[in-house]
């Protein structure tokens, strides 16, 4: 598809006027973790561009009687590195989203981690939509799918693993990259006249190893997720999901929060941080042209004052509502309206206010 937006917010706390430098992602879409927050913010930011307008190639042949799959998705606001700018090209580089092929019921390759369920991100015209309590991740993997019955199948991953830690003083802070084990998960598909489910878990190992720091630590997460339609043939649809563990930051809301603590008394230790997460959104058809989205995302990080700096998030929540015109099939064009809020260990809170209007045609 082609996708443009274009993108008016108000950061209603911060440091002006640098506190959202220009062509940062949080003004392309909403990130939890970059509201600004603990100041006195003001003016309206504008931003216009095509960056997720996407682009699929797949080939799916008979082989000798299996069935293979090769699948490779790109778009231009995935990519990292050398880009241009708003002065004159607006030029962004390719990036990749999903690589993968798939041989009967095996996948290899780049995919939406198996943690999460697709089924119910809501309808946006943002990137993500309930982001804030979304599972959301797209990583290398080796898949196993096998439908157990008409209504339920099984699928178990074992994934690309990073550790992310949060640390005070001259403990370990960021993304560490010493992982070894790869993270397991495994999901459970019901599939109902009532409704689409899932129940998925995760087990981790988070593993810092570096001269001065070299511990292990226990990772695990279960999310609860479904989509179910109702109204006059089914048009109409409620998507929800809970997710809690310890140990996941990662997975949930574009990484706010990190997997764990990174202790240095004692000897040392990794110390797993909770979370909480969850998403609701309800979908309505107004008529054959015309239908409207209402959303809502949270999580909750279950943090230590000893052990965070103030400064880091501690819970995030927003609301969104669109309208969705399609005036001839594959052409949409729409509106939306989004408040977010983040709050930060230290009780500084900061909101975001943005209108998002968007022309997208599928082709």
């Amino acid at each position: 598809f082609l996708k443009a937006d274009g993108i008016f917010s108000e950061f209603t706390d911060g440091q002006m006027p640098t506190m959202v430098a220009g062509g940062t992602t949080s003004r392309e879409f909403y990130v939890p973790g970059a509201t600004p927050v603990g100041g006195n913010g003001e003016g309206v930011f504008f931003n216009g561009h095509a960056k997720q307008t996407r682009l699929i190639m797949t080939a799916t042949p008979t082989i000798e009687g299996h069935t293979a799959t090769a699948y490779v998705e790109m778009d231009f606001q995935s990519a990292s590195g050398s880009q241009g700018t708003q002065n004159v090209s607006n030029a962004y580089n390719l990036g990749l989203r999903r690589a993968y092929f798939t041989f009967d019921k095996w996948l290899f390759g780049q995919d939406w981690t198996t943690f999460q369920n697709t089924a119910v991100l809501a309808e946006t015209a943002d990137f993500i939509g309930t982001t804030d309590g979304s599972v959301f991740a797209r990583q290398p993997m080796v898949r196993y799918t096998r439908r157990l019955s008409d209504a339920v199948t099984l699928v178990a991953a074992l994934e690309n693993p990073e550790t992310i830690t949060a640390g005070v003083g001259t403990a370990p802070n960021g993304a560490q990259d010493d992982d070894i084990i790869p993270d397991a998960i495994g999901r459970i598909n019901i599939t109902r006249p009532f409704g689409q489910f899932a129940v998925a878990g995760i087990v981790r190992q988070l593993r810092v190893d570096n001269p001065t720091f070299n511990e292990t630590a226990t990772g695990w997460g279960v999310s609860v997720s479904g989509k179910i339609p109702f109204g006059a043939n089914n048009a109409n649809d409620l998507r929800l999901s809970l997710t809690a563990g310890e140990g996941i930051g990662r997975y949930i809301g574009l990484g706010t929060g990190a997997d764990a603590y990174a202790l240095t008394t004692g000897g040392g230790e990794l110390d797993p941080i909770g979370i909480t997460a969850g998403t609701a959104a309800v979908r309505i058809v107004l008529s054959p042209r015309v239908r409207t989205n209402l959303g809502y995302g949270f999580q909750s990080l279950d943090l230590d004052p000893a052990r965070s700096p103030g400064s880091a998030t501690e819970s995030t929540w927003s609301v969104f509502g669109n309208v969705f015109f399609s005036p001839v099939p594959g052409t949409d064009l729409g509106v939306e309206l989004r408040h977010g809020e983040r709050e930060t260990l230290a009780g500084l809170s900061g909101g975001l206010n943005r209108l998002h209007f968007v022309a997208k045609r599928t082709f």
